[in-house]
């Protein structure tokens, strides 16, 4: 029967003759003396030996016992990044993305299912409580805003001397030159800078997933188009502008559309990065180059699509311009873009500032009078009022002048064909060109032949 006052085993005999080193009990401190405590380590028991009362109770090296500490050290550090799950699900998060960016699309990253997909296979499948869901939430929200957007900026501009660069963009002869643009609704005069104008001008007009060359194109045809409104203030269709002490104006009907930065963050959404960086890329490529006819910028109107070929400038301007010819389209005919409206007699009175003592205008009475060869309208009549082609789509909101009317159940039905003026480049039939391998200095010979492309470095 075992002995309660001896619970402890003996030591046993260590192998191959070896003896333990047996720590002796401390000798008891003479009276009135205090002998100061010794803190007890707890050893790690062996790998290789079995877990036995015995054998836990023997002694183990000094460097065990500093292995040990180290071990204890590293668990109490563990547990306090164990008690932010926050801060570790947030650079979960972030070490998946920064895997995920060298090998994918930009514009596919943009795809929020597509990338929560990704990620989610990356990440560690255990799961997260509700302080964790938040860090992936904010790591998220903080990619989106921050990281996406200047990632996708240096994929598109470059990084260094290999690329674009946001220097050269603020210090380009675009930047250099600005607008003073006269704003139709508040009738304020804005100064802009040249390549952000032409930014917004492509935005207006194109797709930003157009070829390259095309985008290229359109850019140096609307840098002409603004630098001959600066070096001939009082012509053509800047006198307006002029009049105003300005250079052009937001008008699409007297100048090109613009779609500002907002409106474009609106229309393409998350996209927008991307798009507004390849634009950016388009102008800064071609940054400086015009189009001059005999050592002058030229009048270079582009539009959307024509209705089949562009107008030349005798019939649409009046004036004969041995570079604005008459060019087929046969991209824009095989592929037409059409719009249909319908207006009733309140309508036309309220759009066409019909004089209420006149009664409502009848449907049945409008009359396209005056065409091009082309099908463009130029003059409308309704009884004994007229509207120039241009005026009449711009108060009913036509894509184009090259229109159709008719009366259909107590309404005018427009029929309209193309999207623009008709004049000069059409961009449809650019982009068209570009893919098919046409570069942008060919596509612009094509619309406006004998000019060169002068300027820039």
């Amino acid at each position: 029967m075992p002995n309660p006052e001896n619970t402890h085993p003996q030591p046993q005999a260590a192998p191959n003759g070896e003896k333990d080193e047996v720590p002796q009990a401390a000798e008891p401190a003479p009276k009135g003396e205090v002998r100061p405590v010794t803190p007890v380590i707890p050893l790690p028991r062996s790998r290789s030996a079995p877990h036995s009362p015995a054998a836990s109770s023997q002694p183990r090296p000094e460097r065990a016992q500093r292995g040990a500490g180290l071990r204890n050290l590293q668990v109490r550090r563990g547990a306090r990044l164990r008690n932010l799950p926050a801060l570790r699900g947030g650079l979960r998060l972030l070490a998946a993305l920064r895997g995920l960016w060298p090998h994918q699309d930009p514009p596919a990253l943009l795809r929020p299912r597509a990338l929560w997909r990704r990620v989610h296979r990356r990440l560690h499948p255990g799961p997260l409580g509700w302080p964790g869901k938040a860090g992936i939430a904010f790591a998220a929200a903080f990619a989106a805003v921050v990281l996406l957007p200047a990632g996708m900026a240096l994929t598109v501009h470059g990084k260094g001397g290999g690329g674009l660069g946001m220097e050269a963009w603020v210090d380009s002869w675009d930047a250099h030159t600005v607008l003073r643009v006269y704003h139709m609704e508040t009738g304020q005069v804005t100064p802009v800078a040249l390549n952000d104008w032409l930014v917004e001008v492509l935005a207006a007009q194109m797709s930003p997933d157009a070829p390259m060359d095309a985008l290229q194109a359109a850019a140096v045809a609307a840098r002409t188009y603004a630098v001959r409104a600066l070096s001939h203030p009082a012509e053509d269709g800047s006198a307006f502008a002029y009049q105003h002490n300005a250079d052009l104006t937001d008008s699409p009907v007297l100048d090109l559309p613009l779609l500002p930065a907002e409106a474009q963050a609106q229309r393409y959404g998350a996209r927008n990065p991307v798009y507004s960086a390849r634009l950016q890329q388009a102008v800064q490529a071609t940054d400086g180059r015009i189009l001059t006819y005999k050592g002058q910028p030229i009048l270079a109107f582009l539009f959307g699509q024509s209705a089949g070929r562009t107008r030349d400038a005798a019939q649409a301007l009046g004036r004969s311009l041995p570079y604005l010819p008459s060019v087929p389209c046969p991209d824009d005919a095989a592929h037409p873009v059409t719009q249909t409206l319908q207006f009733t007699p309140v309508d036309l009175a309220g759009r066409l500032n019909w004089p209420p003592s006149a009664g409502l205008p009848d449907p049945s009475a409008f009359r396209a009078v005056a065409q091009d060869s082309y099908g463009y309208v130029k003059i409308v009549a309704c009884g004994d009022r007229t509207w120039s082609g241009t005026d009449f789509a711009a108060r009913l909101g036509l894509a184009s002048t090259h229109f159709q009317l008719s009366a259909q159940a107590g309404k005018l039905v427009v029929r309209v064909q193309g999207e623009g003026s008709g004049i000069g480049m059409s961009l449809h039939e650019a982009a068209a060109m570009a893919g098919r391998g046409k570069a942008w200095r060919d596509i612009l010979s094509t619309f406006y032949p004998g000019t060169e492309v002068t300027g820039g470095s």
